[in-house]
């Protein structure tokens, strides 16, 4: 029975374990807002979460990516937000390979939008080291522009009617835009950069004395 059992268990631990070897890649997205005019530490993600900007003020912004699996060799993506309450500036991208943006078709920044899309000659740049291990995938700037109680922003594949995903080696050159589905990376209250002065407390005694003496005073004619 001991044999039996243990043939058993070795069998089911084979036939159980073969589809973990076989699951389909994983792949997330976080955003970590930081320095700029605001107190935000790098470093603490941000994803999901509100964040207040002063308006006039700006901020600095991390995408991060992970990807479970290795051979990711060219990719498109489209950080979206409302033009008429934030304004993006200062792309930066790091060093990746051999990265480089399509000539016909460039990343960069238009109202509403910052676009990153490129391919590279190095099919092992972009080595998957699993969900919660983020690689940079490009810095910018938000600039707050009009009050608001609340703006979304959004990371959307950059064409999703065409193949910008693409894995080598692992997947021998197939698309993996699927993985790519629109995400709310988090929100954002712009508030009015007005700072009254404020009345003391001194003040608004003394105002309601005086109006109490004109009332007594005119209590007193009538």
């Amino acid at each position: 029975m001991k044999k039996v059992s243990l043939a058993m268990l070795a069998a089911t631990m084979v036939f159980g374990f073969s589809p973990a070897a076989k699951a389909s890649p994983v792949l997330t997205f976080d955003i970590d807002f930081y320095g700029g005019d605001t107190a935000l530490a790098k470093g603490t993600l941000d994803t999901g979460t509100t964040i207040d900007l002063t308006v006039g003020d700006t901020v600095k912004v991390d995408l991060l990516y992970s990807i479970t699996e290795v051979g990711l060799w060219k990719a498109g993506w489209d950080v979206r937000f409302p033009a008429d309450n934030l304004v993006a500036s200062n792309l930066t991208l790091p060093a990746i390979g051999a990265w480089t943006a399509y000539p016909d078709d460039p990343q960069g920044i238009t109202p509403g939008h910052v676009k990153f899309r490129g391919q590279t000659m190095n099919e092992w740049a972009f080595t998957g080291l699993g969900p919660g291990t983020n690689l940079l995938l490009g810095t910018f700037e938000l600039t707050g522009t009009k009050e608001s109680l609340m703006n979304e922003i959004w990371l959307y594949d950059y064409n999703p009617d065409g193949p910008d995903w693409a894995a080598g080696i692992v997947y021998g050159g197939g698309t993996l835009d699927p993985l790519v589905v629109p995400t709310r990376l988090a929100y954002m209250n712009n508030y009015a950069n007005n700072n009254p002065v404020p009345i003391p407390g001194a003040v608004w005694l003394l105002g309601s004395g005086l109006a109490g003496l004109v009332a007594l005073r005119r209590r007193m004619k009538n």
